[in-house]
């Protein structure tokens, strides 16, 4: 739970061999001062971040990026993003914020003429082309943390554990994918994780059109991390890092809920009716369409 070298290295015999070697190598090699230690052999990450609650730092350490400790990580309500130390070599830094900015009411979105406007002309749909959207967003952002995530996360979506999914969200426009993200769902949470947008309006779209598939869906939270100006205008709000976690644990155990949708029509996932399960499932479409 330290970061103190000496701790690090007393627990490293504990953990997978290609788990001691990175965790052996960060700690000798960089001074992660008050940054804490997690590792794949602690039993329960949620009694860590109850002692750690009201530590003065954002961001954990680890050397694991195996797909069961990501998915614990995410369940518990990390962010996992990583920092390059050398050339070849990255860091892993779960970020629990101090702030974190979620929308708690997915029912207040509002959907104006002129979204539903600019909807007509796209296509919305989840996990139907992962590899894509990251490369997408590594294209526009660089090798920053996504990219240096980028295999950890695609084994995940390929391989998804019982505690969390990735997904990829999708916007088309003329058969081509315009704007889209990466994120998580953890029962009645998703988790928005970084995004692209190559089409002006298409960037709008998608986030009017997840808000809206996601409560027709049941979820109860949308996490969306950082909090950023344009999230503030779409009704998202800061709230302390203890309160972010007990919405977590509140809602993590959420039975029933998936996020899916086939290629479909935005404007008709906005236009649904929250009962109306079958336009966001449908596969059938009728026009082209973080």
């Amino acid at each position: 739970m330290s970061s103190g070298k000496e701790k690090v290295l007393a627990v490293l015999h504990k953990l997978p061999e290609l788990e001691q070697q990175k965790s052996y190598l960060i700690v000798n090699v960089c001074n992660m001062g008050s940054r804490p230690f997690l590792h794949s052999a602690m039993e329960d990450l949620d009694k860590i971040v109850d002692d750690l609650i009201d530590i003065d730092t954002d961001f954990f350490w680890c050397g694991s990026e195996e797909r069961e400790f990501l998915s614990r990580l995410f369940y518990s309500g990390f962010l996992p993003i990583a920092s390059p130390l050398f050339e070849g070599f990255h860091i892993v830094l779960p970020k629990l914020h101090s702030q974190r900015c979620v929308v708690k009411d997915l029912s207040a979105f509002h959907v104006g003429k002129t979204i539903q406007k600019k909807a007509k002309k796209f296509q919305f749909s989840v996990d139907q082309d992962f590899d894509t959207v990251i490369a997408e967003c590594i294209k526009q952002h660089g090798i920053n943390w996504i990219g240096l995530m980028s295999s950890a996360f695609t084994n995940l979506f390929n391989n998804p554990t019982k505690l969390c999914r990735m997904h990829s969200i999708e916007v088309w426009y003329e058969g081509k994918i315009v704007a889209g993200e990466i994120g998580w769902s953890c029962g009645g949470i998703y988790t928005s994780a970084t995004g692209f947008c190559a089409k002006s309006g298409a960037g709008t779209v998608q986030l009017k059109t997840l808000a809206k598939l996601l409560f027709d869906s049941g979820f109860k939270l949308w996490d969306m991390g950082m909090g950023m100006e344009y999230k503030y205008e779409l009704g998202a709000e800061d709230i302390p890092r203890k309160k972010f976690v007990q919405l977590v644990r509140k809602f993590r155990i959420e039975k029933g809920i998936s996020l899916k949708c086939s290629k479909t029509n935005a404007i008709d996932i906005l236009r649904s009716k929250t009962d109306d399960a079958a336009i966001p499932q449908s596969s059938q479409t009728t026009s082209t369409t973080t």
